[in-house]
């Protein structure tokens, strides 16, 4: 049994978030659809993490078991073709028998963009939160300072999670500021 990892690139717009649910389609049911589809086999795709409804990623890992036969390095290619557009594989690859992808992952880096202007988005939209007031950085910047460091985050999970623990490290917050102009 070949245990294969995929990064993956994905637009969430359109989807629930990450873990498969009831109330929609999920980016893990477009994966695991694709992958049986591809090997024939009914399986289970392991994220590295959930992701909230319309939430994007770049460099998302996740792996699945399968017995296929198909060459590692197919995988990537084949999938893109089953896949939509707005969920690409950027590689496949196969590693250890115990890795997973949650359980193994090392970081996460989280990227939030606000567009402040006086009017929303119209080209992009989907990728910035809109608003209008005007934002005081440095404010920003020295709140954003507490967070970095070792902290419990309990008062923001779910009261049916099972997670165990809620301790997490924040290594480094960056907040600036920079003016874009496409012509």
């Amino acid at each position: 049994m070949k245990n294969i990892k995929l990064t993956l690139e994905f637009d969430g717009s359109r989807y629930v978030g990450w873990q498969k649910q009831k109330n929609g389609i999920s980016v893990q049911q477009k994966i695991n659809e694709a992958v049986v589809k591809l090997t024939g086999e009914k399986c289970h795709v392991a994220g590295c993490s959930r992701t909230d409804a319309g939430v994007h990623a770049r460099n998302y890992v996740c792996n699945f078991k399968t017995e296929s036969e198909i060459p590692v390095d197919k995988i990537r290619l084949a999938l893109n073709n089953i896949l939509p557009e707005d969920i690409v594989a950027l590689k496949s690859e196969e590693v250890q028998e115990n890795f997973h992808a949650r359980y193994n992952a090392k970081s996460k880096k989280y990227i939030y963009t606000i567009c402040n202007r006086e009017v929303p988005l119209a080209l992009g939209r989907q990728y910035a939160y809109s608003f209008r007031k005007k934002l005081n950085l440095d404010k920003m910047v020295q709140a954003s300072s507490y967070l970095i460091g070792k902290h419990d985050f309990s008062a923001f999970k779910n009261s049916n999670s099972k997670v165990i623990s809620n301790v997490r490290t924040i290594f480094d917050i960056s907040i600036f500021s920079r003016f874009i102009c496409l012509l």
